[in-house]
């Protein structure tokens, strides 16, 4: 399954699903707070702090993935991906963010069973990427979950609507005692996280009202959505008409010097070549004598 970051691509059904994050996204009321925050910003500054945001966010999931996969992350030495392109050592601040996820482990104890792994749901027409299934201990009690990482400044409602869609494309449910639930990182608690856990009665009210937010956003967006494809050539070739001495434009020939008597070298200047029916000569010319 391919994805974007407002869709996802489902090769067996040949189909595009909005992702989960873009339906909550334009589909759920945003809360009066985050509307007061945006009024006291300019649309440059708001623009700006949010992808910085969502940039930390990525950086540490991406970090949380090599944690998963058994690899060491060194503070100032492994380098993850920036949105624009080039790669940086993990800032003090999504250091941070780590140690606290590591904390947060050595309390819950989880066993994996998958990570970031894209999922959809074809009864209802979206997709999205789980961050973790798996086991984790509460309460000295081993229990079934599918928990999301967060590293925002509050555990938000469109959360419990993002875990629970997700929680409803698993294929195999679990038998024992299953939790939805958000892990946000890096907070001012004792422990250096805040954990929240759905149980299913939760999860399924949930889920219920990502559905209605879901038919939000197709009433604004629409249901047939494709992407704009673009043709790119990959070879060009122009007849450009070249105007000669007398301004009258003559067909050019490509490979052919544009400018007389001048012709294009390996890189180290212009060379000039013979004029046809000039004749240099082999050697000096004497001067005739009076």
């Amino acid at each position: 399954m391919e994805e974007s970051w407002t869709h996802y691509y489902q090769d067996e059904l040949d189909k595009y699903f909005p992702a989960v994050n873009h339906v909550l996204g334009i589909g759920f009321p945003k809360g009066q707070n985050l509307l007061q925050w945006l009024k006291n910003k300019t649309a440059e500054e708001s623009d700006k702090i949010l992808k910085n945001a969502g940039e930390r966010g990525s950086r540490v999931h991406d970090a949380i993935r090599q944690l998963i996969l058994g690899k060491s992350v060194t503070f100032g030495v492994d380098h993850f991906k920036n949105e624009d392109g080039g790669y940086s050592p993990l800032t003090p601040d999504e250091w941070r963010f780590l140690i606290s996820w590591s904390a947060w482990c050595d309390e819950y104890k989880p066993q994996v069973l998958k990570h970031e792994t894209a999922v959809y749901n074809k009864k209802f027409g979206y997709a999205g990427t789980v961050d973790f299934i798996g086991t984790i201990l509460v309460k000295d009690k081993r229990v079934s979950a599918l928990l999301d990482w967060k590293t925002s400044g509050a555990i938000y409602d469109e959360y419990k609507l993002q875990t629970a869609a997700y929680a409803a494309c698993m294929k195999t449910k679990p038998t024992q005692e299953f939790y939805t639930g958000v892990v946000r990182l890096g907070t001012r608690h004792k422990a250096g996280y805040e954990v929240e856990l759905y149980d299913r009665t939760q999860t399924l009210k949930h889920f219920k009202q990502f559905l209605t937010t879901k038919d939000t956003y197709y009433f604004i967006n629409g249901k047939d959505w494709k992407p704009n494809v673009v043709q790119i050539p990959m070879s060009l070739q122009i007849q450009v008409p070249i105007i000669n001495n007398n301004g009258q434009p003559k067909q050019h020939t490509p490979g052919q010097p544009l400018v007389p008597g001048v012709k294009k070298t390996d890189g180290r200047g212009p060379e000039r070549v013979r004029r046809p029916g000039r004749k240099v000569p082999h050697k000096p010319v004497d001067k005739p004598s009076n």
